[in-house]
This record gives C-alpha cells, sequence and structure tokens, in this order.
C-alpha cells in the first residue's frame, strides 16, 4: 500500500494519550486545509507557533455553551460543500463537557446543591447524542467519495486502579475520559485507528524527554491500526506525518 491509496480510503484518527500539544502538532502536521472544532480554549493555540508559514491553512472556531448551536450549523455547511483536506474536534473531554453544560443552562428544572446546579440523566444524555452526532457526521464526511477528508478525534485518558478485597493491586485500567461511559466505549468502538502518545522520561539525569505513538496496544495503553505502520513511532525530533509517509511509502 502507498500513501497515494488513502485518497479514497482517508484516515479517521481516534488520537489520545499526552502530551496535549504535541497531539495537536502532530495532527496538523498532515498537509493540507484543516479545520478544528474547537471545544478546548487553549487546545490549538500552543500548537500554532509550530507552523508560521501554515496559518492560512489552519481554521478554527471555539465553541462554547452559548454558541454550540453554531457548530451545527458549521457541521451542515460542511456536508454541502467541503473544502478541507483535514477536519479534527478537539477534543472529547471539553465537546462533552461544553454540551453537558448547554444541557443544563436550557434546562427548566435543575437538581441544585446550593448554587450548583447538577447534571442529571437528561444532560447526560444530551452530551451522548451531541458527541455521538458530531462524531459520526465527521466520519461520514471523512468517507465521502467525491471530497474525502482525513478525521482526527482528541481525546483524553483516565487511569482507574483496581484492587483485591486485601488491597492488592491487580490492574491498572484505562479509559477515555467522557461524562458517561458508555459513551467512551462507543466511541473507541467506532475507530479502526487508535494511536496513543506518550512522554517518556528518562532515567537518565539531564537527559530530554521522549515523545512516542504507539499504533498497538503497549501494556493498558490500548492502541491499534489496520495500516501496514510500525507498531511505534519516535516523534521527540520529527512530525508525526513524516514518519507515518515514510513507513506507508516503503510498502
Amino acid at each position: 500500500m502507498k500513501l497515494s491509496d488513502l485518497k479514497y480510503d482517508s484516515l479517521r484518527v481516534l488520537t489520545k494519550g499526552r502530551p496535549k500539544t504535541r497531539k495537536t502538532t502532530s495532527i496538523l502536521s498532515w498537509p493540507g486545509r484543516h479545520y478544528v472544532f474547537l471545544f478546548d480554549p487553549d487546545g490549538i493555540r500552543p500548537a500554532l507557533k509550530h507552523f508560521p508559514d501554515r496559518m492560512d491553512k489552519i481554521e478554527f472556531d471555539y465553541y462554547h455553551p452559548g454558541n454550540l448551536a453554531e457548530a451545527d450549523a458549521k457541521m451542515r455547511s460542511l456536508i454541502e460543500h467541503n473544502p478541507y483536506d483535514n477536519i479534527s474536534i478537539d477534543s472529547l473531554t471539553f465537546g462533552g463537557q461544553t454540551s453537558m453544560d448547554y444541557g443544563l443552562n436550557t434546562a427548566k428544572n435543575v437538581d441544585l446543591v446550593g448554587f450548583v446546579r447538577m447534571p442529571g440523566q437528561r444532560e447526560y444524555g444530551v452530551e451522548h447524542n451531541y458527541m455521538m452526532g458530531l462524531i459520526s457526521a465527521c466520519m461520514r464526511l471523512s468517507a465521502n467519495k467525491t471530497k474525502p477528508c482525513n478525521f482526527f478525534l482528541s481525546a483524553h485518558v483516565m487511569e482507574r486502579q483496581m484492587f483485591s478485597p486485601d488491597g492488592k493491586l491487580l490492574r491498572t485500567k484505562q479509559r477515555l475520559v467522557s461524562g458517561g461511559q458508555a459513551l467512551a466505549e462507543k466511541i473507541l468502538a467506532q475507530f479502526k485507528e487508535v494511536w496513543h502518545f506518550e512522554d517518556e522520561s528518562s532515567i537518565e539525569v539531564g537527559k530530554p524527554k521522549t515523545y512516542k505513538v504507539y499504533t498497538q496496544t503497549l501494556g493498558e495503553n490500548i492502541a491499534s491500526t489496520d495500516l501496514p505502520i510500525p507498531k511505534e513511532f519516535d516523534i521527540t525530533n520529527n512530525w508525526l506525518y513524516d514518519k507515518f509517509s515514510e513507513a506507508m511509502n516503503k510498502k
């Protein structure tokens, strides 16, 4: 398989792990025009400094509970006409929180603890339906045969430790961060490409961190790929797209 073979089978990638800025720059390293559905107010700004010569090709709108309907309008316009080569959502965590806050802000009756508005089943339903709808629309847009595009979903992960009755650590389980666990599991099941980002500190004093992307599960870091690419990429001093392109063009 050559990289050019992806023209009609565009990438749909769930990126997870850390650090945040390294994930974002890796996504933006893909060539062509980018559009970002931005829910994290600081998500893209630290990464933009790495691409001063491509600022005219990177577009984004920041969506919050007060203008969430505009994200839906933007998606509808993209379905009618998509000029972008890459579309991403930054991120699942902040998008979920934004949609839950939207649900709280529009509810007529909300449970209160003091002055704090407490989310209930309705708000978790808003998060689930909104994020699944946005992600599914991006998936369909990506698979469009006339104008395919790459789709990247950025996500955070959390670890849950499981102990035996006597207090012994049995295992550490990792999952995507979202308001509802069912949403996280459904989203993970939709992606064949799940790439895990990790920063690794050296045991040697003074030696800098290394940054890697895993495409196969390593320990509790769930990852997967259907592509003929290495099980890991070292992106400490490289853009991910360059390493990915190199690997694909070797096949």
